[in-house]
């Protein structure tokens, strides 16, 4: 009885909703994607929803962030800017369908302040941030109360592209997801707060062996290193005086 808990006000792309519990107006809160915009309910219970607000487009028709095909998958989340708890923002995630513009799919992000109703961004209307410039990102998606640390966020996405996912081979199974990564928001060196992202460090747990090289000095030459492998982690510390180049 009472499904669905919101009906579709007639839009032709009302899906992909995420879910979360909002401390500060002790409601549910649920962003929802909504053509080339998501939309904010929330609730007291999970099944009384009240409309809130619109972000993507300003009723003035203003644009935020990119427009080039359908916004899908939202996923929001407040983070700490350089570590400091009581310096929070909040982080809207979507991703943007097939397009001819990127020649494909990609998935980009928001940077701002909620309360508990609307979003307002912090960034340029036209500026676009993007949350991987590889082709293989998509649908990004993050877990809540994830142990070990409070305020942690993990995430991970689909490894595809909506220009080619039925050509993937189905033996012995089809489609993967990305190594899950813990994102955190860093102000960078011209003074901007970004998304920055690194795998989380649990897996360390699945290496297998691990290989220890040498220092060397390169002068112009190639040097090769005595390691083959499917899949592996490189890592590599580099120092150097003068470089155009890396």
């Amino acid at each position: 009885d009472g499904n669905p808990v919101i009906e579709n006000p007639g839009k032709r792309d009302f899906r992909d909703p995420k879910v979360f519990w909002h401390e500060d107006s002790e409601r549910w809160v649920m962003v929802v994607s909504t053509d080339k915009t998501v939309t904010f309910y929330n609730s007291p219970d999970l099944l009384n929803w009240e409309y809130q607000s619109v972000f993507g487009i300003d009723e003035d028709g203003t644009e935020h962030g990119s427009h080039i095909a359908v916004w899908e998958t939202p996923d929001f989340f407040p983070l700490a800017v350089d570590g400091d708890v009581d310096n929070q923002k909040w982080v809207l995630t979507l991703s943007i369908g097939d397009n001819p513009i990127k020649d494909g799919s990609t998935n980009q992000y928001f940077i701002g302040d909620f309360d508990g109703s609307t979003f307002t961004n912090s960034n340029e209307p036209e500026e676009v941030l993007y949350t991987d410039y590889g082709r293989d990102f998509y649908a990004g998606q993050s877990f809540n109360e994830v142990e070990e640390s409070q305020g942690r966020r993990v995430w991970l996405g689909w490894m595809a592209n909506w220009r080619y996912p039925y050509q993937s081979p189905t033996s012995p199974w089809m489609g993967s997801m990305s190594i899950p990564r813990e994102l955190s928001l860093k102000t960078n060196s011209d003074g901007d707060v970004r998304l920055f992202q690194e795998p989380i460090k649990e897996i360390e747990r699945i290496r297998a062996t691990e290989h220890q090289f040498d220092s060397f000095t390169l002068n112009n030459e190639d040097k090769s290193i005595d390691f083959t492998g499917i899949s592996y982690e490189f890592e590599l510390i580099a120092s150097w005086d003068d470089l155009d180049e890396f």
